[in-house]
């Protein structure tokens, strides 16, 4: 039938990649470049994230000394 000389249907395929797809990649891509970032001076990312989880700390203990938080 679509070897016809004059078929019924005639169809064209095109590939077209989603914005799902798009958003992934991008994404990754993201997420791949960070991570080369962390992979390029180790010893300087370690610090930085000490630096980062202690001043998580300072925050949650400044947070439990808040009045409005505290329970006496």
């Amino acid at each position: 039938m679509i070897k016809e000389k004059n078929p019924l249907l005639t169809l064209k395929f095109t590939k077209k990649n989603s914005i799902f797809y798009e958003i992934y990649n991008y994404l990754s891509e993201s997420i791949y470049d960070l991570f080369e970032l962390i992979l390029d001076d180790p010893i300087e990312s370690f610090w930085f994230e000490c630096f980062i989880i202690f001043i998580g700390y300072l925050q949650m203990f400044a947070y439990l000394l808040d009045s409005t938080v505290r329970i006496k």
